[in-house]
């Protein structure tokens, strides 16, 4: 922080490991999702270099303050994947859409954007519907008792997205393992440890 706050205040600054100063001019944007009056207050954010970044401050809404903008977003998201796993267009339902607007999306965007890449690969239809949301969606924030532990929800989402892409390469390990970007051998372990029932017909 405190060399941010020189470069800020000297407009100049070193290479690492060199020796001439070199002057810069520059404008700042910069963003967090801290409170930093708070930060300042716990003594992790320095309150001079709070000042000097806070020129013109904008707040922008969660999403979840702004519902009407999650059929956008939802629909540009879901392009972008449709376009990158060359399929068909997808789209969403009306009661689809609802559900995703009544969610508190507590990761806001990313959680949308995360969801959309989500919904592209493991729904085979031109169409996405409320069954085809995770529970966690369609309950609401999904913080009930019977939530699963992000560790049961991380691994019951890469055995399905295993499953998927599997199928999607006709079961041959070695053409999904490169699809996916990992080995073989990594590829093999992990549908033993699932038990994903490799389809050989």
């Amino acid at each position: 922080q405190a060399k941010v706050l020189r470069i800020l205040q000297e407009q100049r600054f070193s290479r690492v490991g060199g020796t001439e100063m070199l002057d810069v001019d520059v404008r700042v944007i910069a963003a967090t999702n801290k409170d930093l009056e708070l930060e300042i207050a716990q003594g992790r954010f320095r309150e001079d270099l709070y000042y000097r970044l806070n020129v013109i401050p904008f707040r922008v809404p969660a999403l979840r303050e702004r519902p009407g903008d999650v059929p956008m977003l939802a629909r540009e998201f879901m392009g972008e994947f449709c376009a990158e796993a060359g399929v068909k267009p997808k789209k969403l339902t009306a009661r689809a859409m609802r559900e995703l607007q009544s969610h508190s999306w507590p990761g806001n965007v990313r959680e949308l954007r995360n969801l959309m890449e989500r919904l592209v690969i493991m729904t085979a239809g031109p169409s996405i519907d409320l069954p085809d949301l995770p529970e966690s969606v369609r309950t609401g924030s999904g913080a009930g008792s019977e939530a699963p532990s992000l560790e049961e929800a991380r691994r019951a989402f890469e055995r399905d997205y295993l499953t998927a892409r599997l199928a999607a390469h006709g079961w041959n390990i070695s053409r999904t393992a490169e699809a996916i970007g990992i080995a073989r051998e990594s590829l093999s372990r992990k549908i033993k440890s699932y038990g994903i029932e490799v389809d050989k017909g």
